[in-house]
């Protein structure tokens, strides 16, 4: 189930991606609280992209565990301020824990602006998930550091 989830999310996005990045995230629920989060995106038309999240949560420290979230969406440029794009990021996907599976949910804001090369993108979300006793919605704000393709 996982694998074809994967592959399916793949097929649709990684083809004609046209941003990659990567960064960082605080959850209060998470043990630590630090997770990372990765984005991969494409522009569908003129401030509608489509992109595909993966966020992975520490969710225990004693063993360590993982629970991972690959979800996919489209984000819609909401308005500019100065030169921050600020969209609103929706997905939907798959989590899993070993062998623990379900489905995720996020939405939120995500900033976007080119300083020197590269975009910053920091970002506040909400993630809702099916896995861990179906856990309440979590807010996670982090930052990420991404490449324009």
């Amino acid at each position: 189930m996982i694998k074809l989830a994967l592959a399916t999310i793949l097929f649709c996005t990684l083809g004609h991606a046209q941003i990659i990045g990567g960064g960082v995230s605080y959850n209060q629920s998470g043990s630590p609280s630090i997770a990372g989060t990765g984005i991969y995106a494409k522009e569908l038309t003129s401030g509608l992209w489509s992109f595909s999240l993966l966020d992975v949560i520490p969710t225990s420290t004693s063993p360590i565990t993982l629970t991972t979230q690959l979800s996919t969406g489209i984000g819609q440029r909401l308005f500019t301020v100065k030169s921050w794009q600020i969209f609103t990021p929706t997905t939907t996907g798959i989590t899993w824990t070993g062998s623990n599976t379900g489905w995720t949910w996020t939405s939120g804001l995500m900033g976007v602006r080119e300083i020197k090369g590269r975009l910053v993108m920091p970002n506040v979300r909400w993630i809702k998930s099916t896995v861990n006793n179906n856990s309440s919605y979590q807010c996670v704000a982090g930052v990420m550091i991404g490449w324009k393709l």
